[in-house]
């Protein structure tokens, strides 16, 4: 009987060890599995170099901040804030290294959802930010008020926006929507944001400036328009900002089409949008892929 009740002593020390060994794993599977994400489960973002004075951090889920220590690591979805004579360098592993400035907040996460190898991107709730050091381009991108951009390349401040004016234009019918070809000539009217590729090729290697991007999406504005008023005649939103991110190839075609943010609720008019970006064509070149973002103001 005692030898009994020792090896079933032993059994029970191994079975809570394995318990306790196994916990942590299991915990997180199925965290996972059920879609729930802790800070174990969410994928690398930042690694903090250097924070000083009163810079903090909360991690996604999380209701308080706590205060960030250097080499602290960031995981996405964390949101971090600097106070008055604070600041936090921050490293990615693309190379690219940025000091978040004093009086700053931001959220870091990831381009997609689709796996964890996807470029990151810094979204300013307030505040600035300076560049420390290039890293491995269309790996990090800044999201400050309804623009997109890289690290090295901020867009130039009092640009203009495409708009679009329906109130210069009468109800359409379907067969007047309809009538408009894709090869429709430019709106004279309307003006083009000066968008500024954030890829930019090496020496020697060909590339499209920003001048000959816009002119060809300006002899797309009567599509954009088509768009717009076939959301009028239906009676749904036709008003407001929208922000694109896509991506030029060397062969001239558009892929990689995502709305990143909007403020009207009409995915009639998000698709057809997105159905005209995709559709335009640009001349080939040899250098590297183009990333850059496009924004549309429908008036």
């Amino acid at each position: 009987m005692a030898l009994r009740s020792f090896f079933f002593g032993l059994l029970g020390l191994a079975i809570s060890a394995g318990l306790i060994y196994f916990a942590k794993p299991i915990a997180k599977a199925l965290l996972s599995n059920f879609g729930i994400e802790t800070e174990e489960t969410r994928p690398y973002a930042a690694t903090v170099i250097k924070a000083t004075g009163n810079a903090y951090y909360k991690p996604f889920g999380r209701g308080m901040f706590a205060k960030l220590n250097t080499d602290h690591r960031l995981n996405l979805k964390d949101e971090i804030k600097t106070e008055r004579d604070s600041r936090i360098h921050l490293k990615f592993k693309s190379g690219y290294e940025i000091e978040v400035l004093e009086e700053s907040q931001a959220i870091l996460d990831i381009w997609s959802s689709q796996g964890s190898n996807k470029p990151r991107y810094i979204s300013f709730v307030r505040g600035d930010y300076r560049l420390l050091q290039k890293g491995e381009p269309g790996r990090l991108y800044i999201v400050k008020g309804s623009e997109v951009f890289a690290p090295s390349r901020p867009p130039v401040k009092n640009k203009k926006s495409f708009k679009i004016d329906p109130s210069t234009v009468s109800k359409p019918n379907n067969k007047e929507v309809d009538k408009l070809p894709d090869s429709a000539p430019a709106d004279k009217t309307t003006t083009m944001p000066n968008k500024m590729p954030d890829k930019l090729a090496s020496k020697g290697s060909e590339t499209l400036s920003s001048a000959y991007i816009e002119s060809v999406f300006l002899s797309r504005s009567q599509l954009f328009r088509r768009c717009q008023l076939t959301s009028v005649r239906d009676n749904k939103a036709a008003t407001g900002n929208m922000l694109f991110s896509l991506v030029i190839e060397p062969n001239g075609r558009v892929n990689s089409v995502k709305l990143l943010q909007k403020n009207l609720n009409n995915t009639s008019l998000e698709s057809c949008v997105s159905s005209v970006i995709e559709r335009t064509k640009f001349k080939p070149f040899s250098g590297t892929a183009i990333s850059l973002s496009y924004p549309l103001n429908f008036q």
